[in-house]
This record gives C-alpha cells, structure tokens and sequence, in this order.
C-alpha cells in the first residue's frame, strides 16, 4: 500500500490550529488589543493674573473618561466629564514672584495610559493695605518702586464720600438769584439722585503723577504740582486704565453726578453758594489779567479752603472731566446715574483760573461749578481742562 503524504503548510496551519485550540480562553487579554488612547488640550500654557481667576480648558480624547491632577494648592483642579471641560480655581498671588503650576490630564484604554501637561504661569503680585481705608490694592509685577511711591500718596489722598440723597441741577433759572448757572437749560431739571458710597481725589491730578505714569506731559502750565491740563480725551483714559493696571483697583473718572454731590459736601452740606464757601476767592484760584501775561497760569494744587468734605479746587483752578456724555437731566428720581448712553461730547465740571473776578463773583457763576464740554475727538484738547480721580470701594 502506497504511503500518502501530507503537505507542509497544511500540516504547519494544522499544528498551529491544534496548539490554539488547546490554550484557555482566560490567557487573552483583551485590553492587550486595545485602541491607542487619544488627547488634546485647547491650551498648551496659560498666563493667569495675580488676582483670583476660573478658567475652563477644553479636552478633546477618543475615551469619555479622563482624570486631571495639579501639583499646586493654589489652583484647584476639577473635570467635567460630560462637557470634556478641566475646570480651574485659581488663588490670588499675594507673593512678588511669578509661579507655576502643572496640571497633569491622563486618559486610558485597556492597559494603554496617556497622558499630557498644562503649565499655569501666574504673574506675581502683592496685596497692600492703605492705613485708614477699608480696601486693599495689588501691586502689579512690573510697577517701579519710584511709582509705588507717586501712586502711593495718590490714594491716601482719597476722601470717602458716604452715600446719600441730594437735588441736582441748578437750583435756579433766574439769572438774577444765587444759584443759576451759565448752562442751567442743560443743568436742569433739578431732580433728586440717590448716590451709593465712593472715593474721590483731595486734589486734581497734578502733573508729577501724571508723569509717573505717562510718557510725557501735556500741559500748557508746567509745574510738578499744578494740575495736569491740556488732555485729549483719550489720554485721560490711558492713564486711568495705567493706574487701575498698576494697582489693581477700578479707578475712573467721576460721574457728572458724584462730582456735583461731592462738591456739594456731600451729607456734611453746608449749603453753600461755591464750593465750600459763599465767598468765591476762598475756595477758588483764578486770575483776572491778560492771556499774554506770565501770570495767567493754574496754580499749584490745594491752595484756596476746601469744602465740607475736605476737596480743593473744586469751583477754580482747572474744570475737571466726567465720565458722562453731555445731555439735558431726567426729571426722574435717579440711583446712581451715569449720563446718556451715547454723545459727541462729555460734560465737564468746575470753574478755571480764567474765568476772573468778573465771572467768579457774579450771580451767573452755578454754585459748585460751571458746566461745560469735553470733545471727545482723540485730537481735541483743552488747556483749562484737567481730571480728578474716583473709586468705588
């Protein structure tokens, strides 16, 4: 009988079908097969600021499931499994120096781990306390040491103004009666206006702290310690938005509201028919000479008496800015009111050093300062025209 023989790759395909048929079902391991896990982060670092932060980092994986981890106390970390979303709670920085945290985002399939970092970088800060006032300000990282000193006495200078009620607008229309004003048709009606609680500058903003800040100075009057003037509009809110940068506080200018409140004196109102006097060269610089003569010029801050509260330079010296467009009063009872949403213009308080006698003592001049326009064209100057800070606590 003739012997048969049975090919070489069929018998190799049948050892290697005995030899699996003969292993367990338990010595697979499925997760040994698994699919390479996934992961992206929308972000791949973060700059934070020094104060307190939430910041949400979108996670994109191939896996519903992830973990995430931080190795710093300061920023709480949390996932969002539903949203894919890695949720941050930041701390303030008290401290001067930078710092860094690690957040660490790991996914897995079967036995396949991946896993990927996100750096925190928080600039420094530090928190200060002014004495006597009951709010605190941060530092920014780069401010000089020269402007913390500048900045400093700046805002000790702040004078709480406690919030209450009082009628604004021009008391009278009559040119012939104490209290009307030059542009009573716009001060008017008078209407009553509840105001809550705000800071606001002793002094106007001289030229020393405007340069502690700002590349150069403007001014047609130059004097370290007379009031910043010749300002665009737009110049006045750069340097606004540098000393809130710089101390981390919401410095503005005052509304056309709180500035007439505080020159009234606020809830220690004397009634007066000036700013802290019925006698207008008692609280207010001005001169009553030629343009072309060296001394038709500002004056140096603080000068003259102040008013109830302790402001200076409220009915002389330099009109100030406010933060509102210029438009005719509500008749309405108003809270806290912040002037018409929209304008070509901004409204202007408080009497200049050239107005002069004539106008300082006339019955024409408004009690606690005469109204006028800001341009708010980025071009428009005005030389008779400086700020005063405001902060609300």
């Amino acid at each position: 009988m003739k012997k048969r023989y049975i090919p070489y790759t069929l018998s190799l395909l049948l050892a290697t079908i005995l030899t699996l048929t003969s292993c367990e079902l338990k010595d697979f391991d499925p997760e040994e097969w698994a699919v390479e896990p996934e992961l992206t982060l929308s972000e791949s670092g973060i700059v934070v600021s020094s104060a307190q932060e939430s910041r949400q980092v979108k996670v994109t994986t191939n896996y519903n499931e992830f973990t995430a981890t931080s190795n710093q106390d300061w920023c709480i970390v949390s996932a969002d499994q539903q949203n894919k979303n890695i949720l941050l709670d930041i701390k303030a920085n008290n401290l001067a120096e930078q710092r860094t945290a690690i957040i660490t985002v790991t996914v897995k399939r079967g036995n396949k781990t991946l896993s990927k970092d996100l750096s925190i970088y928080q600039v420094g800060g530090k928190w200060d306390v002014i004495d006597g006032f009951d709010f605190k300000l941060r530092w920014s990282y780069d401010i000089s040491e020269s402007q913390k000193a500048i900045i400093t006495d700046q805002l000790k200078q702040l004078v709480r103004v406690d919030g209450g009620k009082f009628l604004m607008g021009a008391q009278s229309t009559d040119p012939e009666k104490p209290g009307y004003g030059l542009y009573a048709s716009d001060d008017n009606p008078v209407h009553e206006v509840t105001l809550s609680t705000f800071y606001i500058g002793k002094f106007e903003v001289t030229q020393s702290q405007w340069l502690a800040l700002m590349d150069s100075n403007p001014s047609r009057f130059v004097g370290a310690n007379k009031p910043v003037e010749n300002l665009t509009w737009n110049e006045a809110m750069d340097y606004l938005a540098k000393l809130s940068s710089l101390t981390g506080l919401n410095l503005q200018l005052p509304t056309q509201a709180q500035w007439e409140y505080a020159a009234r004196g606020g809830n220690k109102s004397m009634g007066y028919q000036y700013a802290g006097s019925d006698y207008y060269d008692e609280v207010a610089y001005y001169v009553n000479i030629s343009e072309d003569s060296p001394l038709f010029t500002t004056s140096v801050v603080g000068t003259k008496k102040a008013n109830e509260l302790g402001l200076y330079d409220m009915s002389g010296n330099v009109k100030e800015m406010c933060s509102d467009f210029s438009g005719a009063l509500t008749t309405n009872p108003a809270t806290d009111p912040t002037g018409p949403n929209r304008g070509e213009y901004h409204v202007a308080r408080g009497g200049t050093f050239a107005d002069g006698k004539s106008i300082s003592v006339s019955s024409t001049v408004y009690r606690v300062g005469i109204m006028s326009w800001v341009s708010q064209r980025p071009s428009k100057n005005d030389s008779y025209c400086g700020l005063r800070i405001v902060m609300k606590p």
